[in-house]
This record gives structure tokens, sequence and C-alpha cells, in this order.
């Protein structure tokens, strides 16, 4: 399916994200184009590059706690030289589309758009334009592998969800478990090579899962066995991590199959990771605080350092007038290398707005980490 009226217009951009070596940089992004359709609202940021100088997102009213829109949304990748191309939507007639994945080089967009009434999974490239990739059932996406060829999502049959992995080679299959058997659940993430699906497997609780061709889905331990809610978000580029939340704790999954809890923000009553760097030694997310001052905040975790606020950690490397009233609710994605991480929260006027921060290279980051220590708590995408 060709791109659809909508991309005629312009490629736009509003706004210029200064990127130098070394250097720490925070921006809000605000709107990043004015749609034909409108005064739309904000835009969103949803899904990183591989190096974090593209990203793909949504402009327009977007509830993301459940990934469900009643008003106009539009998809959009903004690339490295500042321009912001518009995806357009599967109909015309109903206006809604948004991205949730992108290829390691910025170049194929996974995502949701409406079609006959019903949300239905794309797959986005320039050459190509939107094109559905599951059109007889209603359908998501949630990640797509380094080079674009491995999809990763949710298909509704008889409304119970059934993960799959979808290439232009096999189609769509539908995730088993080691008997054979399909089962409800969703897909979440997906390793780099598109080999690793993690999610949350479904029945009188949620399970966090990870499933191979060769092994089927398998369940992964849980913090209380009394209570085992766990959901698995995303997977380290490398496939050998695994991050999400049990009972309540944002926690992190080895390759031994073990489970670590992530060390909480103080006065954290409820913690989730959300993404990790490619190797897994940066994890991040959001947690809900008792604090009345502010409901939520975002977190970074890094191995052999611990856990910082992303307030506190953008302030420890040089952003403190950059951030300057703003409350960091939560952190959507971080980059495959770890440098670039994008949130979401509300702006010194007081409106939610997506942000971009690049964080400075290892070993500035190292000189600074070392004179903040007291202060402690304790996508993937990389070419294949």
């Amino acid at each position: 399916m060709r791109i659809k009226s909508s991309l005629s217009c312009a490629i736009l951009a509003s706004i210029v994200f200064t990127t130098q070596t070394n250097a720490a940089t925070f921006q809000g992004i605000g709107d990043l184009y004015q749609s034909p359709h409108g005064n739309t609202g904000l835009s969103t940021i949803t899904a990183l590059s591989a190096d974090g100088k593209t990203f793909a997102g949504l402009d327009g009213t977007f509830s993301s706690s459940n990934f469900y829109y009643t008003e106009y949304t539009e998809a959009f990748i903004h690339h490295p030289d500042q321009t912001v191309t518009p995806l357009g939507f599967l109909d015309d007639n109903n206006p809604i589309s948004f991205a949730t994945g992108i290829s390691a080089n910025g170049q194929v967009v996974i995502g949701e758009s409406k079609l006959n009434g019903k949300k239905t999974a794309f797959r986005w490239s320039a050459d190509q334009g939107m094109t559905t990739i599951i059109s007889d059932f209603e359908s998501t996406t949630r990640d797509i592998s380094s080079a674009g060829n491995f999809i990763a999502g949710s298909i509704f049959i008889d409304n119970i969800a059934r993960p799959f992995r979808w290439s232009p080679q096999d189609g769509t299959t539908l995730l088993q478990t080691p008997s054979g058997s399909l089962f409800n659940g969703t897909a979440e993430a997906m390793s780099n090579d598109g080999s690793i699906i993690i999610g949350i497997h479904r029945s009188d609780n949620e399970q966090a899962f990870r499933w191979t061709a060769d092994q089927g889905m398998q369940i992964l331990e849980n913090l209380n066995p009394t209570n085992p809610n766990t959901q698995a978000k995303d997977i380290s580029g490398n496939g050998q991590y695994i991050v999400g939340s049990s009972t309540s704790n944002a926690v992190r999954w080895s390759p031994d199959g073990s489970i670590q809890i992530i060390d909480s923000l103080e006065n954290a009553h409820n913690s989730f990771a959300l993404a990790t760097s490619y190797d897994g030694s940066t994890v991040v997310g959001g947690a809900y605080l008792t604090d009345s001052s502010m409901n939520a905040s975002g977190f970074i975790w890094q191995e052999n350092i611990g856990t910082q606020s992303i307030a506190s950690f953008l302030t420890n490397i040089g952003l403190t007038s950059e951030i300057q009233d703003w409350e960091l609710q939560i952190i959507w994605d971080i980059s495959d290398d770890g440098l670039t991480i994008a949130g979401e929260g509300i702006n010194p006027d007081g409106n939610y707005e997506a942000w971009i921060a690049t964080i400075p290279e290892p070993t500035s980051l190292i000189l600074l980490s070392l004179t903040t220590l007291p202060l402690l708590t304790r996508r993937k995408h990389e070419n294949s």
C-alpha cells in the first residue's frame, strides 16, 4: 500500500536538537509539526534508533497507559537532519496512526493504524510507504528487529490476544508453548536478530515469558510465588538480559534465568523497567512515588553504580538549568549505546511534553559518576 495523501505535505521541522561529542543535552520536543487536521497537541517519542539520532513517535492526543485513542494521531519519524516525516494512515477517513518501533538505521518503522474500524499493524519504509502486515484480524505491534526483517506483536482472534512474530519470508507465526499450544498473551520486545521474543502470558495472573523457535514459550522466574504477577517489557539487543516488573518492583532477568530487583527510588511504592541498552548494563523506566509533590519519576539504573531518579542523574551530568521546573515522570526508551534516552513529563508550563536527552560518552560519564557516588541509592537496534 502506498503512502497516504497526507504525506504530500512538505517534510517539516520545527525544532533543532543540538548534539556535541561528550556534551550532555536535554530538550523538550514540543509539537514537531502542524498537521493538516488542525491543532492536535504535542508530539510523543515512542522509539529510538540504535544511535538515538532518529526517533519515531506520534503527534496528537494519546493515552500512554493503554495505547488507545479516540482522537486524531499521526505516526512520524524525526531524522538526524532535524526534519520530520509524517507517516500517514491506512485509512484517510480514520486518521489514527502511531509508531511503536524503529529499525537500527531508522529507515523502517512499525506501528498501528485504524483500518475498517480496528487497530491494524503496519510496517513503513520510505520506498514502500505504510503497508499492513496483518489485515484479517485486529493486530498490534511492539518491536522490530535491527535489520527490520522481523516484527513482534499480537493478533486478536476471538477476542484472545495471541503473540506473533512476522517476517516477509514466513508471514505471521503465532508463538507456542513447548507442547505446541497457543497461549493468551502479548509480545513486548525482541532481540536485535529477532530470534528471542519476550512478553506477558495471561491466565489467572500475568507472567513474564521468553520465547525462541527451538524452546517455545518459557515462563520467567518471579519474586513471589503466591503473587506471581510479572511483566517482561524489553530485552537487551544481544538477547542476554530481560527487564520488566514483578510484584511492584523493577527487575532484570539474567542469562541464567535468575531475577534481580533493581533498587527503587526513595519513596517509590511501584517501580517498573521499560527499556534497556544493547548489553543490558543500563536500564530505564518509571516509579510511582508516595511524595505528594510529585506522583511519578523516571529512573536510570547502571550496573555497578545503581539507581538514580532521572532528574538527579541529569543534574549530576550538568543539565541543572535545562531541566529546571520539569517533572520528568517516565523514560520510554534508551538507545543501544545507552547515550540517548527519551521520556515524558510535565514541563515548566504545567503541560505534558516529551523530551530527549543525550549523555556524555562513557569516559566522561565515569568521571562524573565518581563525584556523585555518595548521592546514589545504589532498543536495541544495533545492526546484526
